[in-house]
């Protein structure tokens, strides 16, 4: 029982981690577009 516990908070806190990621990526790319749309 505690290790299925143990597993799904594991489970949670990586997908946490990889919506963490994708946001921050997804920031980076709108503020390199948006430099790039200002440079030209």
């Amino acid at each position: 029982m505690t290790e299925s516990r143990q597993k799904t908070a594991l489970d949670q806190n990586f997908v946490r981690t990889i919506e963490f990621s994708m946001h921050i990526l997804m920031c980076l790319k709108y503020t390199n577009f948006t430099a790039y749309k200002a440079d030209s």
